[in-house]
């Protein structure tokens, strides 16, 4: 605005008009400028009436125009198209003839925003996210920026395409446009940028350094400027820093990539990812920019990966056994250098040869057995044969090797080399060295169970240092389960290897894996054992928290394959219960009061209503219920129902009510509670049938992450928790796994559906909540459910209204759309003996063919959601677009497809529930007619 103000104040003539209007066209072109005012000084329509200057000009603000590479559109006050340049019939996707006197607003998803900007008028200026709809059905988004009355009685809209394709190349494009554009809009944006950006002459020299260098050094900007950038790179590092500066300054001018140590002011030295780009010939640069990334983090654990896999590598092949991987065809897929050694090869060279080449065929049958499975753990000698005739003798140890799901995948071979005895020593004492470095704990007893040797490793695994553990009895580590596995092994009937528990210095039990061997001195006599020992307890901890997990989803998969089922054959049977309430319904109001027939009529219509009870608990117990939350105080839900319990309960049974006052509101269907509040006091009656006392107690509970990934899917934050408890018979663990699984039922016959746990389930996690069942047998059992709490700025949604008897007659033209063809003709039964026009189909195609003429007025439309070919909510919005003031209410009772994959009840739309009744229907279609 400051520079079109300058603008204004020399335009002294046609020429500098002209000029203006051009910088004018350009600006908003580019999208620069967000607000035009034309006054007396400098008015835009009589500039365009002077003669030939103005018409040269009108060409080259057109070119301008129709050039621009964003969307344009100039509208009129009522948001009608009146022109629009090809970028946006590019971006819309149309034709640009056919954008014309079309309202704008039609070319977007719905927004209010945009639809109060062209309704309320006046001068004003819009910034809006918006999704543009193609005809193809593609979607594409982008910043919308609007100015109204730019020109009098014209509003101009920029668009700015930032489909996600693009958005990588639109960004790097707008910094490199914004560091051409002025040194104050590319300080902003690279201050605001998470990476250091330095600028250096072409000495190396700090020109600038945005505000994300002092990060990284620990200095401001300006103590940088006018040094040589060299001074904070690590000495180490400064020769080959220079030397590809140097490089960047050289043709071909590309940038140039680095990775680097920097020294910070407080002396700590971090990694930087560094990307230098040579502008020095740049006008607007002069400089080499550098971008710098903190990459500390990775880079340290970059490092410690390699040395972790380092170390276990150096760890196999410092073994002095040799190490052989096997496939299931006894091909070598691994073999270390000792093992090469052993048979006189390169290691390399063994990988992917039979291992029976090496020595004679019998080896890889006795390995891998006549049908091809590996055996059992075995221990054998064999000779192999080097390239030069030389025979060895070694000792093979093999084992299978399992994947994680504990198939088998091969075998795998320790090789030790027995040929010249004379080695033993060098190799105790090389065995003495991989003891002393091994990550396995290793200690040696005496005969007597004395501790004699005791290696680094064994004082972090036990706590215990060689002084302190040496000398003293090996009992000391065992736990009060533990058995003297040395004096088994002295027997002669230790295991190899075993999982064992052992007791810390400060008292803490650790799973061990162990392994015990006998110590043999020269002449064959055993003085003593070895004991080799690896921590399991992480992973124990990791394994037990694995099973649970598992247990969870095959308990999680049970209930959705069976909540699936039961929510189908609701959703089927609400169609079928519809039609008996409706004909039942209707045939009572036919019937005079002293008809015969309306006994029975009415118990039909009752058993048909119970019926619909029982499909709710189906929905609800698969998640597929219709709920209607709103914030609701779980306290005086409580209370409500617990004015009931007492004749529920009976004398018998004591109440102790503890809630928490304050507590904060969820967000909820407050009949579907009360139903869960309901269910559990029932079931704990029906525990303590000689008496007992029943528990209600509410709090308020936060989780951290722990807390909550120990109660399924639960995030972490803060949820009311409700706990129902009694005194009653309890249940093991086996019932307790079953506890929530529908029609399971401890109780007799006849006593019982199985579906109150399983309702309970289901609208709890309906809700986003969690359920978890505490209980033994003999000493009662507390069920806790938690819902969270309401966040801040939820807003409650009204109950549906409930029946307000008899609605007035209509008369207007009502669309009906139902696949299921006996639902229909009852439906258009009803809807015709209300005095209403029908208009019926069975699918949207065919609907949308009915009302094709738009002589033929439609004032409501009344759906089924879930349809063949086309869902209730895709026939709403294209009918729509053709009768913008038809109204819409939708028929289902199955929120899996109904409110999550078609976005009904989201919407907070017009709604009414299956099974249909005729009085519920009339009086909504009433409702929403009514306030149309």
């Amino acid at each position: 605005m400051s520079e079109l103000t300058a603008l204004r104040a020399k335009v002294e003539s046609l020429e500098e008009e002209l000029s203006g209007a051009r910088d004018l066209v350009r600006a908003i072109s580019r999208g620069e400028v967000d607000a035009v005012q034309v006054d007396g000084r400098f008015d835009l329509l009589d500039v365009v009436d002077r003669g030939d200057a103005l018409e040269r000009s009108m060409q080259l603000m057109r070119t301008v125009f129709d050039g621009a590479t964003d969307a344009i559109v100039l509208t009129d006050r009522r948001g009608r198209v009146i022109d629009a340049n090809p970028a946006a019939g590019s971006l819309f996707g149309r034709a640009l003839g056919t954008l014309r006197d079309r309202a704008i607003v039609d070319l977007f998803e719905s927004s209010p925003t945009l639809d109060a900007f062209w309704r309320e008028g006046g001068d004003a200026r819009l910034s809006e996210d918006v999704t543009v709809r193609r005809p193809d059905g593609a979607r594409r988004t982008g910043v919308l920026r609007a100015l109204a009355n730019v020109l009098p009685g014209v509003d101009i809209v920029l668009l700015d395409d930032q489909t996600p394709q693009h958005e990588a190349d639109e960004a790097r494009q707008r910094a490199e446009d914004a560091l051409r554009t002025t040194e104050a809009r590319f300080r902003a944006m690279v201050d605001r940028s998470p990476a250091a950006v330095v600028l250096l002459d072409a000495e190396g020299t700090v020109l600038y350094g945005s505000g994300g260098i002092e990060q990284l050094i620990g200095a401001p900007p300006v103590d940088l400027v006018r040094r040589a950038a060299v001074d904070w790179i690590h000495p180490e590092d400064r020769s080959d820093v220079l030397t590809a500066l140097a490089h960047v300054k050289e043709p071909p001018r590309a940038a140039r990539s680095r990775q680097f140590r920097v020294i910070g002011r407080d002396g700590q030295v971090r990694w930087v990812d560094c990307v230098a780009t040579n502008r020095l010939e740049d006008p607007d640069v002069e400089g080499v920019i550098v971008h710098l990334v903190d990459v500390t983090e990775r880079e340290l654990a970059r490092q410690s990966q390699a040395r972790s896999e380092a170390r276990y590598r150096r760890f196999v092949e410092a073994t002095t056994e040799g190490v052989v991987a096997l496939d299931p065809d006894c091909r070598i897929v691994f073999a270390n250098q000792r093992f090469g050694e052993i048979v006189g090869r390169e290691a390399a060279s063994l990988v992917g040869c039979r291992l029976d080449t090496l020595g004679d065929t019998a080896l890889c049958v006795r390995l891998t057995g006549d049908d091809g499975s590996p055996p059992a753990q075995q221990r054998f000698e064999h000779a192999f044969r080097t390239p030069g005739g030389r025979v060895v003798w070694t000792q093979l140890s093999a084992a299978p090797l399992r994947d994680d799901a504990g198939a088998v995948e091969g075998t795998m071979l320790l090789a030790s080399d027995i040929t010249d005895r004379r080695r033993v020593s060098e190799a105790r004492n090389l065995l003495a060295a991989i003891v002393e470095s091994s990550d396995d704990a290793i200690i040696a007893v005496d005969l007597d169970g004395t501790i004699t040797a005791w290696n680094p490793s064994a004082e972090r695994l036990y706590g215990y240092s060689a002084a302190e553990a040496i000398g003293q009895p090996v009992s000391m580590l065992e736990d009060e389960d533990g058995s003297a596995s040395w004096r088994r092994a002295l027997a002669g009937d230790a295991p190899r290897h075993v999982e064992v528990r052992r007791r810390r210095r400060d008292g803490d039990i650790v799973w061990v894996a162990l392994s015990v061997s006998p110590v043999l001195d020269h002449d064959g006599r055993m003085v003593g054992v070895s004991k080799v020992a690896r921590d399991l307890t992480a992973r124990r901890a990791t394994e037990e928290a694995l099973r649970q997990k598992e247990a969870q989803l095959r308990q999680a998969q049970k209930m959705e394959a069976i909540g699936s089922l039961a929510g189908g054959v609701a959703h089927d049977f609400n169609n079928l219960l519809s039609v008996i309430l409706s004909y039942a319904s209707l045939a009572l109001d036919d019937l005079p009061p002293e008809a015969p027939l309306r006994p029975d009529l009415a118990e039909i219509r009752d058993a048909a209503e119970r019926a619909s009870t029982l499909t709710r608990q189906l929905l609800t117990f698969s998640r597929r219920q219709v709920l209607e939350p709103r914030l609701i105080d779980v306290n005086a839900c409580v209370d409500g129902v617990q004015r009931m319990l007492g004749r529920l309960l009976g004398e018998h049974i004591v109440q102790r009510t503890t809630l928490e006052p304050d507590l904060p509101r969820v967000m909820a269907d407050a009949g579907q509670l009360e139903q869960v509040v309901m269910n559990l006091a029932v079931n704990a009656r029906d525990a303590m049938p000689t008496g007992g006392t029943l528990t209600l107690e509410t709090q308020t509970l936060t989780l951290d992450e722990d807390a909550a990934q120990g109660r399924g899917e639960l995030e972490p934050g803060t949820y009311v928790r409700l706990v129902v408890g009694d005194t009653g018979c309890g249940m093991d663990a086996a019932t307790i796994a079953r506890a929530f699984e529908p029609f399971f039922t401890t109780k007799p016959v006849g006593r019982g559906t199985g579906l109150g746990l399983a309702t309970v389930f289901g609208i709890i996690q309906q809700s986003r909540g969690h359920v978890k069942v505490d209980s033994a047998v003999g000493r009662g059992t507390r069920i806790e459910v938690l819902l969270p709490a309401a966040r801040a700025g939820s807003v409650s949604v009204p109950p549906s209204p409930s029946d307000v008897g008899r609605a007035r007659r209509g008369d207007e033209t009502i669309l009906l759309v139902e696949d299921d063809p006996a639902l229909r003709r009852i439906v258009r039964t009803i809807l015709l003996r209300e005095g209403y026009r029908v208009l019926d189909a069975a699918d949207g195609e065919t609907a949308l063919q009915r009302c094709a003429d738009p002589a033929q007025p439609v004032h409501l439309l009344l759906t089924d959601v879930v349809m063949p070919r086309m869902s209730g909510r895709e026939l709403a919005e294209r009918l729509r677009a053709e009768r913008p003031d038809v109204q819409v209410v939708y028929m289902s009772g199955y929120t899996e497809d109904a409110i999550v994959h078609h976005g009904v009840y989201e919407d907070r739309m017009h709604f009414v529930h299956k099974p249909i009744v005729p009085a519920r229907l009339t009086a909504k279609l009433r409702e929403v007619l009514a306030a149309a």
